[in-house]
C-alpha cells in the first residue's frame, strides 16, 4: 500500500494499485485515516482547530478504533481525492481533520448513494467491529 502522506508519491501510483484501466473513472472509494492514539478530548480539540464548532456523535467510535476509514464516491474517483489530499475543495469531514494514509480500496462502476453504503457495509464486515467506516 502507498502511502500518500509521502510528499514524493503520486496520486496515479496509489490509484494504478487498485486498476488496470483509468482512475478517471466513477466508483467508490475506501481512505485508510490516520488517527493519533489520543483520547477524546485531544481528538476533540482536533475538531475544533479544524474549524467544526462541535464533535461528530461518532468521535467516541473514532477514538475506540483499531483502524479509521472514509468511503466516499465520485464521478471521477481520481479528482475527488485529488480533492481530499488537496484539502481545500469540497471538504469532507474526516478527511478534513485527519491525514489520508493510503486508498483502501476502489470500486469501480457506480457512484450512486446505494452503491456507496453497499461498498461501505462490506467493508464493515471484512475489518470488523473493531474497524469505524464513515460514509454518509
Amino acid at each position: 500500500m502507498i502511502d500518500l502522506r509521502d510528499d514524493d508519491t503520486l496520486l496515479s501510483e496509489a490509484l494504478a494499485e487498485h486498476t488496470d484501466d483509468t482512475a478517471d473513472a466513477p466508483g467508490c472509494y475506501a481512505l485508510d485515516i490516520v488517527v493519533p492514539d489520543a483520547g477524546f478530548e485531544t481528538h476533540a480539540r482536533r475538531w475544533m482547530r479544524s474549524g467544526y464548532e462541535s464533535t461528530p456523535p461518532y468521535l467516541g467510535r473514532i477514538v475506540d478504533a483499531d483502524a479509521v476509514v472514509y468511503v466516499g464516491r465520485a464521478a471521477s474517483v481520481r479528482d475527488r481525492i485529488e480533492d481530499h489530499l488537496a484539502g481545500d475543495v469540497r471538504t469532507a469531514s474526516l478527511p478534513s481533520v485527519y491525514d489520508v494514509r493510503s486508498i483502501l480500496a476502489v470500486r469501480w462502476g457506480t457512484n450512486t448513494d446505494h452503491a456507496e453504503q453497499v461498498f461501505a457495509d462490506d467493508l464493515r464486515a471484512e475489518l470488523g467491529p473493531n474497524a469505524f467506516v464513515h460514509s454518509r
